[in-house]
């Protein structure tokens, strides 16, 4: 298992949502309003100096749910270059 850790530009969560969706993962957990600095969306601290924010959303999956949701995330990725998109994957070691 593993666990998928998308940080993304707040005005892409119906986007984000739609491409776990489409990979049938329906379970998930949502962090809204994260802050943060990337290399091309910028910064986003939902200031008057740095306006923006970001969610973050947390899936656990399988080797072969990654393959599919990857490969959705690439394509969305090159349809918004500008708004922010990553994603972390990280070893999940038990589910309790």
């Amino acid at each position: 298992m593993k666990m998928l850790m998308i940080v993304f530009n707040f005005a892409l969560r119906d986007e984000i949502e739609e491409c776990l969706n489409d990979c049938g993962l329906k379970s998930f957990t949502l962090i809204p309003q994260v802050h943060g600095s990337g290399k091309s969306s910028g910064k986003h601290f939902e200031s008057h100096i740095w306006p923006g924010k970001n969610n973050m959303i947390l899936v656990s999956l399988t080797n072969e749910e990654y393959e599919k949701l990857q490969l959705k995330l690439k394509e969305l990725k090159d349809k918004f270059k500008t708004e922010g998109i990553k994603a972390f994957l990280l070893p999940l070691e038990e589910v309790i």
